[in-house]
């Protein structure tokens, strides 16, 4: 990731000065990899089971087909937990904006997806040929501030959203909301998270991550 994004004009330490690590937590979903290529288990992977509050041995699972079919029979009380990271970064210009997301959007599975985020079939050349990132899933890509929405006319692969975050001592919990933000703002715990100092953030986030990890309607 790092070479894609300098051989476009940034170098190797501006980049890593934008990378944090990142932990997160969400309802798993069978495609999802819990082992790479080689078949070495991903590190800081973890699910845990709600019912036992035990952590499930991953090393049980011989296939991705094993673990797929664990998850669907099993997504009414499972967590994944994931240890990952984060790129915070800023752009000078129209140009350079552009550049590192059609990199981001492309290199995270852009075109396995149509512009409403929907999956495309692909022949087997077409995927050699659109091969994102090793493991790479469809990574959420946020646009924040005003210079980037003002050009959301221009990036018909995203959609507005809503970032809820929290920042204390350079720590942030936050998380994105879309088609249940009306709700979420009836609720009444909603007012004990704003007393809490969280805040909305309108962004533009990529569509495919709005519709399999935001608004798709899961059994909870």
């Amino acid at each position: 990731m790092i070479n894609d994004l300098a051989r476009r004009g940034r170098s190797h330490r501006t980049i890593k000065k934008y990378i944090r690590d990142k932990g997160s937590a969400f309802l798993p979903e069978a495609q999802f990899r819990f082992m790479n290529d080689e078949g070495k288990q991903f590190p800081g992977l973890k699910i845990k089971d709600t019912r036992t509050k035990q952590y499930v041995d991953l090393s049980k699972f011989g296939s991705q087909q094993e673990f797929a079919r664990f998850i669907e029979s099993s997504t009414d009380y499972l967590i994944l937990e994931d240890s990952g990271w984060e790129l915070n970064l800023p752009f000078k210009n129209k140009r350079e904006l552009m550049t590192s997301i059609q990199l981001l959007l492309r290199k995270s599975g852009k075109y396995l997806y149509d512009r409403e985020g929907n999956i495309i079939k692909e022949t087997t050349k077409e995927k050699r040929r659109r091969r994102p990132w090793p493991d790479a899933y469809v990574l959420p890509v946020l646009l924040l501030g005003e210079k980037a929405l003002r050009y959301a006319h221009e990036l018909p692969e995203f959609i507005p959203a809503t970032k809820i975050s929290l920042e204390e001592n350079n720590n942030e919990i936050s998380f994105i909301i879309h088609k249940k933000l009306e709700f979420l703002r009836a609720l009444r715990q909603y007012e004990s998270l704003k007393k809490l100092g969280f805040k909305e953030t309108v962004c533009l986030a990529n569509k495919p991550f709005i519709v399999y990890y935001v608004d798709k309607e899961r059994k909870v």
